[in-house]
């Protein structure tokens, strides 16, 4: 087996970082929209629909025809409204409708579900919504209004039912269902955005993986922002995480990847989704104060059992942050453990796609920069109760300003070979040669791997060396320095 850094930090191809509004239209758009830049595949766009009840029929019109017939108009309370858009009754046998009336006429017909029936043709060909009829008894009628586009766009439009006839409601359920990035070695799976209302925020992300759901609440308020890859996401909001239980701002999703080269099985179904109030001041993730799901080889579920809860790998050090010899913070791969719901054992599942542990502690929420990258930090924990002081950082794609060149690095030895080469593996933007050396490689200096060019951003040792840009994982390739 060719060699593997096992800390080198996996990076993806595609990462993006969006900002909107708290509101469930802005929320829903938004987020599709960025996991749609960064490789996401929108699976389903959902009709916004609503419903109102006619328990007790609807009026209806009886021949003979007479002449003449009276002109009505839109009568101040319209038998129906759809958003702006009202509808009113007449009788086909003795009436006609005025010319330039504020609402639709409608005819009514001979039995009741002729009459809604009618009502429900003219509200499909004048709103944005397709209605229909269901009879549940002879008087007790069901009228259903879909929206023609899916969306949240027409969620929230008011169907009065006249209050006399009908109940009153208004449409809701509108959004997308989105499919994660296809990997051989990462979980796909799906999340689903609707608005519902609810006691605990009125925004729905439900999960499917393993042929079962698992289900976020957030609230609808403030300012949201995720940082997006193909394979998981992270939302945080301008409010902070919410009080329990009735706020509900934060959310951490990944499918970890399970390199077939560092021994993973890639088949396990895995998923981690870690909801408000669970995870901001920790790195190993309790289910304290919200809801966290997992899902291992099984549907997700919700734990309860502190052995099976997700944790992030950290090299251990009980109450003082670990530095270097140089007295800098490490950081390293980020790979995470959790077992089946509440029994079993725990495992290291993978590795999470553009994400870090970084052995200290930071803001949560806020930003760092490491070697010229910006980092959201995901969650930091602090070193008491003897804890692990750790970080959980992802990559955000904020624009880095180029690092600072550092000093000329000394002269070759007059014996160091001019043109150098050997064979690497390379794991995104990290490089770790097989054979040969990267000893006196130069920052900002050229490197072809594979035939193509890169430039280096810092090595790191004999062995292991970081490029500007990350590209595809490749093994035992040939590189060459001038």
């Amino acid at each position: 087996m060719s060699l593997i850094d096992p800390l080198e930090i996996l990076y993806s191809n595609a990462r993006a970082t969006k900002s909107f509004a708290g509101d469930t239209d802005s929320f829903i758009n938004g987020v599709k929209k960025c996991l749609v830049s960064v490789g996401w595949t929108l699976t389903e766009s959902i009709p916004s629909t609503g419903f109102i009840v006619y328990p007790f029929g609807a009026p209806t019109a009886a021949g003979p025809e007479t002449f003449p017939k009276h002109i009505v108009g839109c009568p101040a309370t319209p038998f129906l409204g759809v958003g702006g858009v009202q509808f009113s009754l007449f009788n086909p046998y003795s009436e006609t409708p005025a010319v330039g009336g504020s609402c639709f006429m409608v005819p009514a017909g001979d039995t009741p579900i002729s009459t809604l029936s009618n009502l429900a043709s003219a509200v499909t060909l004048n709103t944005p919504f397709n209605a229909s009829v269901t009879a549940q008894s002879p008087s007790y009628f069901i009228m259903t209004f879909t929206a023609k586009i899916g969306g949240p766009d027409f969620d929230g439009v008011f169907i009065d039912g006249n209050g006399r006839w009908a109940t009153l409601a208004a449409t809701q359920g509108g959004g997308f269902v989105l499919t994660s990035k296809f990997d051989p070695e990462i979980t796909q799976y799906k999340v689903t955005l609707t608005a519902i209302p609810s006691t605990y925020g009125n925004i729905s992300v439900k999960f499917t993986v393993g042929g079962g759901d698992g289900l976020i609440t957030l609230t609808d308020q403030g300012t949201y922002t995720i940082v997006a890859n193909g394979y998981g996401f992270f939302l945080r909001n301008s409010l902070g995480e919410g009080n329990y239980p009735f706020t509900n701002y934060s959310l951490f999703v990944m499918a970890p990847k399970m390199p077939a080269a560092e021994n993973f099985d890639p088949n396990t179904t895995s998923l981690f989704i870690l909801g408000p109030r669970t995870f901001k001041n920790f790195t190993f993730y309790s289910s304290s104060g919200g809801p966290e799901i997992t899902a291992l080889d099984t549907v997700p579920g919700y734990h309860s059992n502190v052995s099976e809860w997700p944790k992030l790998l950290a090299y251990r050090n009980p109450g003082t942050p670990l530095t270097a010899a140089n007295g800098k913070p490490i950081v390293h791969a980020a790979y995470i453990s959790f077992g089946k719901l509440n029994s079993g054992v725990s495992h290291i599942i993978g590795k999470l796609p553009d994400c870090a542990v970084f052995s200290g502690t930071l803001t949560p929420y806020g930003e760092t920069e490491i070697e010229g990258q910006i980092y959201v930090v995901v969650s930091s924990q602090d070193g008491g109760n003897s804890n692990t002081a750790s970080s959980l950082l992802m990559l955000a794609p904020l624009p880095a300003p180029d690092p600072v060149p550092p000093t000329p690095d000394p002269i070759y030895p007059a014996t160091q070979p001019q043109n150098r080469n050997g064979t690497c593996n390379i794991f995104g933007a990290g490089v770790t040669a097989l054979s040969g050396n990267f000893t006196g490689l130069a920052t900002q200096s050229p490197i072809t791997i594979d035939g193509i060019p890169y430039f280096i951003l810092s090595v790191e040792d004999a062995t292991h060396l970081t490029l500007t840009t990350a590209t595809v994982v490749k093994e035992g390739v040939v590189w060459t320095v001038p």
